[in-house]
């Protein structure tokens, strides 16, 4: 998919919703791309794509509104699965209702063993739950060399740039920007970057602010 934009109004209740495509299958490419628009589904909802497996993403951004009540949901990707994400950003405001609303970021709900590099969100998140990112929700691949400019609000474990990054999640040369609230009771991770940082295994972290 090269050079190609949507400006769309899509209203579900299903599963891998994206403003240009629902789902990416391994060895896609899309490049040069953008969308536009609003957007509502369940899990996997992302203003570009809703699910890329094994694919490239290059130059390319999303300014679509997203809404959901359930999980892996991002202003550009919802799940990236072991795909590469590079030189691209997000603009639009992410919100999730529900109290099974989890993994949702302002650029990628769930970075699943995905590269993400030279990229940036800048749209609000807003979140019912947890796991709640400006750039990332959840992260257990790698991140570099990008930031958030973001508002992010969840119930808890909500952080400026990540939501909760866990096992082999690398982040370097990275900042965040913007405010991090936690509107749970009693005990909540709460990070101006990172607001959970859980060691399994082999783990590498790398992090640096920028003001």
């Amino acid at each position: 998919v090269n050079s190609c934009f949507a400006d769309i109004n899509i209203p579900s209740i299903h599963n891998y919703i994206g403003g240009l495509v629902g789902e990416l299958k391994s060895g896609s490419v899309i490049s040069n791309s953008n969308s536009t628009g609003t957007i509502t589904g369940n899990d996997d909802v992302g203003g570009l794509v809703g699910n890329s497996n094994g694919s490239q993403i290059n130059n390319s951004f999303s300014s679509a509104n997203i809404s959901s009540d359930k999980q892996n949901v991002g202003g550009f990707i919802g799940m990236n699965y072991q795909s590469t994400i590079a030189e691209s950003y997000s603009l639009g405001s992410v919100t999730l209702t529900g109290q099974a609303s989890t993994k949702s970021g302002g650029f990628v709900g769930y970075n699943n063993l995905g590269t993400i590099s030279l990229c940036y969100s800048l749209g609000a998140v807003s979140s019912e739950d947890s796991e709640v990112g400006g750039f990332v929700g959840y992260n257990d691949g790698t991140i570099e060399k990008s930031y958030a400019y973001v508002n992010t609000i969840g119930r808890g474990t909500v952080g400026g740039f990540v939501g909760e990054n866990i096992s082999s999640g690398t982040i370097s040369n990275c900042y965040s920007r913007g405010s991090a609230t936690a509107t749970g009771n009693g005990h909540v991770y709460l990070g101006g970057f990172v607001d959970h940082h859980q060691e399994k295994n082999h783990h590498s972290l790398n992090l640096r602010y920028k003001w």
